[in-house]
């Protein structure tokens, strides 16, 4: 797991302090507005990727890969209401 990658995202979503310490509240005391941006910020994560792979065809192939990373990019996006 990319701890670094993981960091920055919570630190995004309000998890961290500014100087990069851990907000050390209870759970049940942070921002519920914090879990759901975390979760988001993770979704777009997993988006990018698809959108940036390479399927190294130079050919058709090229466009039906296209149109099948479109596709789950769509289904994610709509499964857990993330919008543009």
């Amino acid at each position: 797991m990319n701890k670094g990658k993981l960091r920055s995202l919570m630190f995004h979503a309000g998890f961290c302090k500014e100087d990069g310490g851990w907000d050390y509240r209870p759970i049940w005391e942070q921002e519920k507005d914090n879990f759901q941006r975390f979760a988001e910020l993770i979704v777009r994560e997993c988006i990018a990727s698809i959108e940036n792979a390479d399927n190294g065809f130079e050919d058709y192939r090229n466009q039906i890969e296209d149109g099948m990373r479109n596709h789950c990019i769509d289904l994610i996006k709509n499964k857990f209401g993330v919008e543009e």
